[in-house]
This record gives structure tokens, C-alpha cells and sequence, in this order.
């Protein structure tokens, strides 16, 4: 399935009618956010009780390079300074999939715990 380092194009997202960010994780609670490489923040971190975090709006990405992460709260009620998922995916210009992924939905990106 796409993973860290997966390209999407615009055409892909303009077609889309949502995007989910899906990972794996036990904990009770998560906080997800998105941003540009650049470190300009265009979701900030968002409480969500599981996975996946669906974008409703997913024109808001133009060409360029993100990072969207997931913060886990742990068994004792804390939060994690580092997050347990952190990936980094590309969106180019155009309308056809780059790669050679066969990917039963192109809008679905996965992290890793």
C-alpha cells in the first residue's frame, strides 16, 4: 500500500472527494497534523479518538512536499514528544498516478507505527 515517500498528483486530488490518512496505533486517543515540508502548518494538531483522519477538502494540497504526523497518548495519560507516525508524501502536477504502485484507491495514504 502507498507509504512514506508516495506521490499523488493534482488531478488524482481534484477527483478525490476526501483523502484518508490511515496508521496503525493502540492508543485510546491521537492527535493528527499536517504540513507542508517547509514546516508551514495547514492542519494543526487535531484531537481524533482513531484512525484514519479523513481530509473532506483534500484541494487544499498543491504541488509540493508534505509531512503529516500522529501523536499517541500513552497508558499514563501523556502525550508523546515524538510522534509515532511521521510521513512524508509528494503531490506533482498532472492527472495520471506516478509510480508503479497497483493501489486499489491512490487516495488513501498509510503510516507505520
Amino acid at each position: 500500500m502507498p507509504a512514506n515517500g508516495y506521490t499523488l498528483t493534482t488531478g488524482q486530488l481534484e477527483n478525490a472527494p476526501s483523502l484518508n490518512f490511515a496508521w496503525e496505533g493502540r492508543a485510546s486517543e491521537y492527535r493528527f497534523a499536517l504540513y507542508r515540508a517547509n514546516g508551514e502548518e495547514l492542519i494543526p494538531p487535531t484531537a481524533v479518538s482513531a484512525s484514519p483522519y479523513t481530509l473532506t477538502d483534500p484541494g487544499i494540497l498543491s504541488e509540493g512536499d508534505y509531512v503529516w504526523q500522529v501523536f499517541e497518548k500513552d497508558s499514563q495519560g501523556n502525550w508523546g514528544e515524538l510522534p509515532s507516525t511521521a510521513t512524508r508524501f509528494s503531490v506533482t502536477g498532472g492527472e495520471e498516478m506516478i509510480g508503479t504502485m497497483e493501489v486499489q484507491d491512490p487516495g488513501v495514504l498509510y503510516g507505520n507505527y
